[in-house]
């Protein structure tokens, strides 16, 4: 909207924030999807439309894990495996995957290619399917 000068109509900022705790309220953004607080602008919650591709990115990382059984998988491991993939959006599906109680951190380690060492990652019980 504009004002009659033609200039961007300033919009009321509020900065009380609707009562919930941070833990709900990141629950609902997770059962749901949305990628924007409530209290965001209108700019945050356009730009934080779901994005169908990370669905696909964590069913082709679940695989991988399903694939792999109890020896696992680091975050190096998966990035080998999976071409084009950023390392940190790797990472970032793999951590959808555990906060949903499909992947868990094991006591393992192993040696990137660099000589650090790495956890290992498995697929929980709960991920078999029926």
């Amino acid at each position: 909207m504009t004002t009659q000068e033609g200039r961007p109509e300033e919009r009321p900022t509020s900065v009380s924030e609707p009562n919930h705790s941070a833990s709900r309220l990141l629950a609902d953004a997770h059962c749901f999807g949305v990628n924007a607080r409530p209290s965001d602008p209108d700019t945050s919650h356009a730009a934080a439309k779901p994005r169908p591709v990370r669905g696909v990115h964590r069913a082709r990382i679940m695989a991988l894990f399903e694939k792999a059984g109890t020896r696992g998988q680091t975050d190096a491991e998966l990035v080998a495996q999976l071409d084009g993939q950023h390392p940190g959006s790797v990472s970032k599906r793999r951590g959808d995957l555990v906060k949903l109680g499909l992947v868990q951190r094991t006591d393992m380690r192993r040696r990137t290619s660099t000589g650090s060492t790495a956890i290992v990652w498995v697929a929980t019980s709960s991920a078999a399917c029926p």
